[in-house]
C-alpha cells in the first residue's frame, strides 16, 4: 500500500482527532453556511461519522441538503502553524442494519455518549468529494477521495479478534490503532500503511 506523504499526513490527522467543525448548508438562513462543532470516528476506509440529533439544526441542513464540509485542525499553539485539513462531501444517514455494530464502536470511543441511544439520535457518514490538506506554512495540497480513502477488507474482523487480547485497544485501521488510557484515546501509527489486517501488530497495548 503506497501513499504520498502528504496524503498519508492527512489521514492520519483526520483519524488522530476526534472533534471538528461541521460547516453546512443552512435551510433557515437561505443556504449561508452554518458552522457547529461535533464529535467524530473514522471508519476503516478513512470516512468521517458521527452522532446526530434530529432536532438539531444541522440535521435539517443535511436532510435539506447533504453538501457538507469538516475542518480538522491539529494540535499546536498557533491555527496557523498546526497541521489541518478541509474535507468536503456529502453526509448521509447510515442505516439501521449497521447500527448495532457501530453503536458498539463509537461507545469505545465515547462511553459518555450511551444515554443518547435512548433518543433521538443516529449516525451520519462524511462520502469525501474534495479534501485540501495544509501542513504548514507554504505546503498545502488538494486530495482526490479516490487517493485518501482505503480498502476496508477485513480490518474489523481484525480489530473485533485483537480486542479480547488487548483490553485497552479500543479501534483499529490499515494505518495505526487507538488505545484507552486513563479515560483518554491515544493514537498509534504504523511506521506505514498496512495492507494485510492480518499483519496488524499491537505493540503498545499496556496500560
Amino acid at each position: 500500500m503506497a501513499d504520498h506523504p502528504e496524503i498519508l499526513a492527512a489521514r492520519r490527522l483526520l483519524r488522530s482527532q476526534h472533534s471538528a467543525a461541521l460547516a453546512t448548508l443552512s435551510s433557515r438562513l437561505d443556504g449561508h453556511p452554518f458552522a457547529t462543532a461535533v464529535d467524530y470516528l473514522t471508519d476503516h476506509t478513512g470516512r468521517p461519522i458521527f452522532l446526530i440529533s434530529t432536532l438539531a439544526e444541522h440535521a435539517r441542513n443535511i436532510t435539506a441538503d447533504p453538501r457538507v464540509s469538516l475542518l480538522i485542525q491539529g494540535n499546536a499553539s498557533e491555527a496557523q502553524a498546526s497541521p489541518r485539513l478541509t474535507l468536503t462531501g456529502k453526509a448521509s444517514r447510515i442505516g439501521d442494519e449497521q447500527h448495532a455494530d457501530l453503536q458498539q464502536r463509537y461507545l469505545r470511543y465515547f462511553p459518555e455518549t450511551e444515554p443518547y441511544f435512548e433518543l433521538d439520535f443516529f449516525f451520519c457518514r462524511i462520502e469525501p468529494g474534495q479534501l485540501r490538506y495544509i501542513g504548514g506554512f507554504g505546503a498545502a495540497r488538494w486530495i482526490a477521495p479516490g487517493d485518501f480513502t482505503v480498502s476496508a477488507n477485513g480490518w474489523q474482523e481484525a480489530e473485533n479478534a485483537l480486542m479480547p487480547q488487548h483490553a485497552n485497544l479500543i479501534g483499529l485501521d490499515c494505518d495505526g490503532y487507538d488505545l484507552r488510557r486513563n479515560k483518554k484515546i491515544m493514537r498509534v501509527d504504523f511506521t506505514a500503511p498496512v495492507a494485510d489486517p492480518s499483519q496488524a501488530v499491537i505493540k503498545n497495548p499496556a496500560p
